[in-house]
């Protein structure tokens, strides 16, 4: 047939999509699907960033409260001990400092939810911390993490094959089914020309529905469209990148001409393997090839470092002041030294002595993530949402430099306090011994302030646009092997 009698097809199968109603039913049900779920995500950010707001103002009522106690400690009266006395710069570093990171959601962040129910969103940094990221974190209810939370990446990958399998497996074989395609095979066209054509219209109403549908349902979401176009156009890619997957993987099984029940048996399984029994291998290889220990390992090493630091505390604290010209002199005070000032020592020396250890487990969870990450491009569902999540900055590769954030700000505050502190060892500061507080601390407004990231869009596009060419590159192989098994009707028509 010639390309002219090839479009003049094209053009009459595409008038008779578009009155499908099972196409616009399949549409409408994927684009309250994909609304819902942007929704689901916004709203779930929405809460996440107000509680980020209500723990920055409880920081700074908490500073004012501290600037009101230290004007009324500076009046006569009774001592108090250091530990209630926010005059007292080695109290004030243990038992008064409030301070914070926070991880604020990208404009993008309804795209996928990603790990926002696992990774914390903000952080409070104390100085004695290892490494300054405590591993924990409870802002969700674990019942409620087993569940899950449907969201915009979720109904994606895993609702949007379903619809397109059903469209496209009723569309292709309801011919077969009712006797017409006799009818068909008996005009001058040839079977790869007639199944091309009718997957072509179909892509070509459902491909730009879809997009509408994303759009729609970012803008229902309440989403900023206008501050995240490059990341909303490269999910716009990502999206029809992976449902031209699924309409060449469901031609390329039409293409041997099965009947309705025989084609939906075989991509509902192949949508099956890919959504959960491949992940669930994948899973299985990650963690034999990249191993990570158990957290109680890490635990059990650190009580132990921890117990012999203890042990010979007070030798390793001699060592820090022989090493300080300003110290040198006063080893004697060693004995009597605060709890507070003894960890401005101690504190350094615990991280030295579980760097290797600390170094060891980076080193492992990132090759777990690199593996893991690599692996589940074979798992097409789970490489869409990893996209999606780049692209939202709900990405482990982000919390990893949000951890990497607050550490450095740790080391900020603890520059800012720990000489302070130490000073107070050879040189005390102004104490008269009559007022409430020691007040050889007052500068609250000095205190370092965390900056939160600078973070480019360039870097989550570029990772986006890497899933969405190995997307079309499935896509466009399942097309020519489609092309290059249609090639004749089947016997029994």
């Amino acid at each position: 047939m010639t390309p002219v009698a090839w479009t003049a097809l094209y053009r009459w199968e595409l008038r008779q999509a578009a009155r499908s109603p099972l196409l616009w039913l399949t549409m409408g049900l994927l684009a309250v699907a994909f609304a819902w779920g942007a929704a689901s995500n916004a709203g779930f950010h929405r809460e996440q960033s107000q509680a980020q707001q209500r723990a920055l103002i409880e920081q700074a009522g908490w500073n004012k409260d501290m600037r009101r106690r230290m004007e009324e400690y500076a009046q006569p009266g009774k001592r108090l001990p250091y530990w209630q006395d926010p005059t007292s710069v080695s109290g004030f570093s243990r038992y008064f400092l409030f301070a914070q990171t926070t991880k604020p959601h990208l404009p993008s962040s309804p795209l996928a939810v990603g790990n926002s129910e696992l990774s914390p969103h903000f952080l409070r940094v104390r100085l004695e911390t290892p490494f300054g990221v405590e591993p924990r974190y409870d802002f969700e209810h674990p019942r409620g993490l087993a569940i899950g939370r449907f969201d915009l990446a979720f109904a994606i990958a895993c609702l949007l094959p379903v619809g397109l399998i059903l469209l496209m497996t009723l569309s292709i074989t309801q011919e077969r089914d009712s006797g017409a395609l006799r009818l068909i095979a008996a005009q001058a066209v040839t079977p790869r020309t007639w199944l091309l054509a009718r997957i072509a219209a179909l892509a070509s109403w459902a491909l730009p529905a879809l997009a509408i549908a994303l759009v729609l349902g970012l803008a229902v979401a309440g989403a900023p469209l206008q501050r995240f176009m490059p990341e909303l156009i490269a999910a716009l890619a990502l999206l029809l990148a992976y449902a031209l997957f699924w309409i060449a993987l469901a031609a390329c099984v039409l293409s041997r001409w099965p009947s309705t029940a025989g084609a939906l048996g075989a991509l509902l399984a192949i949508w099956a393997m890919l959504a959960f029994g491949l992940p669930r291998v994948i899973t299985s290889l990650s963690d034999a090839l990249a191993p990570v220990p158990p957290q109680v390992v890490q635990v059990d090493t650190q009580r132990r470092i921890l117990d012999d630091l203890q042990a010979h505390r007070d030798a390793l604290i001699g060592e820090a002041f022989a090493r300080d010209p300003a110290l040198a002199g006063a080893t004697d005070r060693i004995a009597g030294l605060d709890h507070a000032t003894r960890w401005t020592f101690l504190a350094p020396a615990l991280e030295t002595r579980l760097s290797a250890e600390y170094r060891q487990r980076a080193a492992e969870r990132a090759l777990a993530e690199r593996v893991s990450s690599g692996l589940s491009l074979l798992a097409l569902p789970v490489a869409i949402q990893e996209g999606m999540s780049r692209l939202a900055g709900t990405d482990n590769a982000r919390h990893r430099r949000y951890e990497s954030a607050t550490r450095d700000y740790q080391q900020a505050l603890r520059r800012f306090f720990f000489p302070r502190v130490q000073a107070q060892i050879a040189r005390p500061g102004p104490d008269t011994g009559v007022s409430r507080g020691r007040m050889n601390f007052s500068d609250i407004g000095g205190i370092p302030v965390f900056a939160p990231m600078h973070e480019s869009w360039k870097q989550r596009v570029v990772a986006a646009v890497a899933i969405t060419v190995w997307l079309l590159g499935w896509a466009v192989a399942l097309l020519i092997w489609t092309a290059r098994r249609a090639r004749a009707w089947p016997r029994e028509v």
